[in-house]
């Protein structure tokens, strides 16, 4: 799910916040103004204050509800397995509190309603220049700052995450192999 969803979605991201960091922080515009406010609402994906998971815990959290883990006969391997999701649970709740409140200001003056198959007039009736005047502010220009950490955070933690599982794994069917 990292690599195939969320990887992409962070693709999307960083290169919309790379569009409107320097007409934020007061580059001249250049280009399409409509094309410039849908990046503002790109900058924000995965930007919420909900939790951020690693991983899907399913499997583990029963093998741990029943006892089952103990059923593996490497210590060595249970060891990792239990060290494994609780640097993942860390990474996960280390998460929410580098997402900034970016989205949330993008929502004031971009609704989501204008950004599918919205029109010039749309835009401008809703008021352009006073959405344009905002995203050029101080606040956010901060707000944006933590956006971008926080995105390289994320990104980040989803390499770690996916070097981290995929050693996993490969310990998972070594033991499965009898090696």
């Amino acid at each position: 799910m990292l690599r195939s969803q969320t990887a992409p979605l962070l693709v999307r991201k960083d290169s919309a916040l790379s569009v409107i960091a320097p007409v934020v922080r007061g580059a001249p515009l250049q280009g399409d103004t409509l094309a410039l406010m849908d990046a503002v609402g790109l900058g924000g994906l995965l930007g919420t204050k909900n939790p951020f998971m690693l991983t899907r815990r399913a499997t583990y959290d029963e093998l741990l509800a029943t006892g089952n883990l103990s059923l593996l006969r490497s210590s060595e391997l249970r060891v990792a397995l239990v060290e494994h999701y609780m640097n993942l649970d860390i990474a996960s709740a280390r998460m929410p509190a580098r997402i900034a409140d970016y989205p949330l200001f993008v929502h004031k003056y971009y609704p989501a309603e204008l950004r599918e198959q919205k029109t010039s007039a749309d835009v401008r009736a809703f008021g352009v220049r006073r959405a344009l005047q905002a995203f050029r502010s101080p606040a956010f220009e901060a707000l944006m700052d933590q956006e971008i950490n926080s995105m390289y955070f994320v990104k980040s933690q989803m390499e770690n995450t996916a070097k981290a599982t995929d050693e996993m794994l490969r310990r998972v069917e070594e033991a499965r192999a009898g090696g």
